[in-house]
């Protein structure tokens, strides 16, 4: 498909879009690519997709994957992370962060036809972030802390790549060489750039960091100089002017570098590993010390002005593709349901069970004088100022009695009517005789006074004692009425009541008429 001119290719289901070709090599190509996920996802990428006589190759598709590998163990800013790793439909992708800007390559080429040199500043930046994300690469380790002894092997300015952001990044670990690959290289096979390997690497014997330091001395000849180390119209001349050494210093060529420049780059380029920088970080550091770096801003402003036509056609096409993903229908989420309602409504809830009703106000008052008062919260002094603050009242809740409150009435009542059934039941009739005599010989006493009916306000607080004058008063007029009753004579004559009872005609004892 097609998106404002630039050609699209849909790939895994409309999953990975491949777009404008970035660069293209001996074994892959990469484009410009867009990663599409669920739920509206999307992020644009730069998808490394190997060439269809290589995929059915094992040893070009273990190549391909040793990288993957590899560089997921790097963690480094300057250093273009891996995204993920695709291989289905008969193809083979990696997928990349996408960087705008420029090869170093192509910025060289640039500048030869503008007919300037990159400012050493510049040139100082570049190489130096190069050398710290080589030197991450170096000590990657793996899942179980191990050094992966990974070496590049193909440090070149096509693989260090110089966005607008102003950080320089390493790519292309594609021939890279470590300890615990699954592919190794053959005895004898050469693989890289033979204008950018060393010594060592082209004789095919033992390589370690140090050579990647020596492709570095290369590359950074090249960027002071701006012409090839190694001019040769074929490899084997290559071959022969490495084996014998880099004679020419920079400074021969370029005269407005500083002296302490030289020595960096030629022991960088020294045939011996020995004498070389033992590491890509100590390099680093040296090539600083002699030549301050630029800003970040700076390189990336440098960029941009030198590489504007390209920046500005790779920005395009990536807006064509945001733009035509846009309009795309976003993939749902297949984890995810839509809501249902339910078809019946919920069962209503249970009825709550009803509240005991409180015991009647009449018996709670005639008992509650009884027992002695319970003290409230609300009489605590200093407390009520606190509630009262809090928002809390002390006012008593309707329809609800504290427990204590609400059974001891029943209880002494109870209790009580107990007691007095039995005593009634255990009472013998000689017992009940006696009880009447004493009381009818016994003065009489005044009758109780019966205590006043207490209301509802009254049994929410104990009751008080009567006036005395009011207590005598009633007293006083109770006596003259008990002594003018006239005690009623028996109806019989017979007064012998020590035994009550009497045998009736039909065997039948009943109590004497005078005796009632």
């Amino acid at each position: 498909m097609t998106a404002g001119g630039t050609k699209q290719e849909s790939l895994l289901g409309g999953r990975y879009i491949l777009a404008d070709t970035i660069a293209a090599g001996g074994m892959a190509t990469v484009h410009v690519g867009r990663l599409r996920g669920e739920g509206g996802f999307g992020r644009t990428v730069a998808i490394k997709r190997l060439h269809p006589q290589f995929v059915h190759d094992p040893e070009f598709v273990e190549m391909f994957l040793d990288e993957a590998r590899l560089v997921a163990r790097i963690r480094h800013p300057n250093v273009v992370p891996t995204l993920d790793v695709v291989a289905a439909e008969n193809e083979l992708f990696l997928v990349m962060e996408l960087i705008l800007g420029e090869s170093l390559a192509k910025l060289l080429r640039l500048a030869r036809k503008s007919s300037s040199l990159v400012p050493l500043p510049i040139t100082s930046g570049i190489l130096t972030g190069a050398l710290y994300g080589l030197h991450a690469a170096h000590e990657a380790r793996d899942e179980h802390g191990e050094p992966l002894g990974l070496v590049h092997r193909d440090v070149t300015p096509h693989n260090i790549l110089v966005g607008t952001d102003g950080a320089p990044r390493l790519i292309d670990f594609g021939v890279a060489k470590s300890f615990g690959q699954m592919h190794m290289t053959r005895e004898g096979q050469i693989k890289g750039k033979i204008a950018y390997m060393s010594p060592e690497q082209i004789r095919s014997s033992g390589v370690d960091r140090r050579s990647d330091v020596y492709a570095a001395g290369v590359v950074l000849w090249e960027t002071l100089t701006g012409r090839k180390l190694f001019q040769s119209e074929d490899d084997v001349s290559s071959v022969v002017m490495a084996l014998d050494g880099v004679k020419v210093k920079p400074s021969a060529l370029n005269p407005a570098l500083p002296s302490g420049l030289d020595d960096v780059v030629m022991k960088a380029l020294a045939s011996d590993p020995a004498e070389r920088f033992a590491t890509a970080k100590e390099m680093a550091l040296a090539l600083e010390q002699v030549a301050p770096c630029a800003s970040p801003h700076a390189i990336g402003a440098w960029v941009e002005e030198l590489a504007r036509v390209e920046v500005e056609k790779r920005q395009q096409v990536i807006a064509q593709l945001e733009r035509s993903d846009a309009f795309e229908p976003a993939p749902r989420l297949s984890t995810i349901s839509p809501l249902r309602r339910p078809s019946t409504p919920p069962p209503p809830d249970p009825p709550a069970p009803p509240a005991p009703e409180p015991p009647p106000q009449a018996l709670a008052a005639s008992v509650e004088h009884l027992a002695p008062p319970i003290a409230s919260p609300e009489a605590v002094p200093g407390e009520e100022s606190q509630m009262s603050a809090l928002g809390i009242t002390s006012e008593p809740q309707p329809g609800r009695t504290p427990p204590a409150r609400r059974w001891l009435p029943l209880a002494l009542v109870a209790a009580l009517g107990a007691l007095l059934l039995v005593g009634w039941f255990n009472r013998t009739p000689g017992e009940a005789g006696a009880a009447s005599t004493a009381a009818s010989s016994a003065p009489s006493a005044p009758p109780a006074i019966a205590p006043p009916p207490v209301t509802a306000s009254t049994s929410a607080a104990p009751p008080e004692a009567a006036p005395p004058a009011t207590a005598s008063a009633s007293a006083s007029a109770a006596s003259p009425a008990a002594s003018a009753a006239p005690r009623k004579p028996p109806k019989n004559s017979d007064n012998n009541c020590a035994n009550p009872y009497k045998k009736g005609p039909d065997g039948i004892l009943r109590i004497k008429p005078g005796c009632l």
